[in-house]
């Protein structure tokens, strides 16, 4: 349970974002973060998930909001430097006879430095101020806070797709667990929202997971499958992700070895959004 609980705290969402140039009818997509500014989000998330253990259903519904703070450290013609952090964070989650709400007020102003290519591309990530006796999951929220989706090198014009693959390590309760995923991007037009005139773009993929953690003396073996889907409003002319939306399925399975061996089916939808809150 206390691992699920915390797989929860990290699930806040796949965060993305991305900017666009235009140029001679097509789009060449880059980031374009500007030293000394600092880019606000705010970030709602909730979900639900499903496990069976022992021939009994347990649902947790679960919900955050969480305002996300990226400021730019540097950046040259190659590599943008990012200090990523929390303004605030409230995370709640109902379970049988159980009701839990966190303000998390530990990780709120916590940096982590992101160094990313022009492309988005993550060549260095560290945690610039730790979190005494928490340094696992201060690991993880920084790991699920600072993801950008890697755009491609070359000029995209509307109608088009583009793929991306990831390979994201965790450690999580004394073992690591590998996130992969393949997300296929496509440009589908303008939209006019929320005072931007912005470039819509829809997304949907593949995710896997699989790995191994140790909970009261018990080996955990951790895999499963799921989908994503959702879309991605971006202003062309400030170079700013405006909005975002995203659903995820997963269906895992989590076998536990110890003193009582046993196979538990989790199944787990989380919807998000991103939304800027200064620009």
């Amino acid at each position: 349970m206390k691992n699920l609980f915390l797989k929860s705290i990290v699930c806040f969402t796949f965060i993305c974002i991305n900017v666009a140039v235009f140029a001679q009818g097509s789009y060449k997509l880059q980031y374009n973060f500007q030293k000394g500014e600092s880019y606000k989000y705010k970030i709602t998330t909730d979900g639900v998930v499903t496990e069976t253990m022992m021939g009994q259903e347990m649902k947790i519904i679960m919900d955050s909001k969480l305002y996300l703070k990226m400021e730019t450290e540097n950046r040259t013609p190659k590599n943008i430097s990012l200090l990523v952090s929390l303004d605030s964070a409230k995370f709640h989650m109902g379970m049988p006879m159980k009701d839990t709400t966190m303000n998390l007020e530990n990780f709120i102003g916590k940096r982590t430095r992101l160094v990313a290519l022009a492309t988005g591309k993550v060549i260095k990530k560290e945690i610039v101020d730790s979190v005494a006796g928490v340094s696992e999951m201060m690991g993880q929220i920084s790991g699920e806070t600072t993801k950008l989706i890697v755009l491609p090198e070359k000029e995209v014009k509307i109608g088009e797709t583009w793929s991306s693959e990831d390979v994201d390590t965790i450690n999580m309760m004394g073992g690591k667990i590998a996130n992969k995923s393949n997300i296929d991007y496509t440009m589908v037009g303008k939209v006019d929202t929320l005072s931007h005139s912005c470039l819509k773009i829809l997304f949907k993929g593949k995710t896997s997971a699989e790995g191994n953690a140790k909970i009261m003396g018990m080996d955990l073996f951790i895999e499963g499958n799921g989908k994503t889907i959702g879309f991605l409003y971006f202003d062309a002319e400030k170079g700013l992700m405006i909005h975002s939306s995203t659903q995820i399925d997963n269906e895992m399975t989590m076998a536990a070895t110890g003193e009582q061996n046993q196979i538990i089916p989790i199944s787990q939808i989380t919807r998000n959004t991103y939304t800027i809150i200064n620009k």
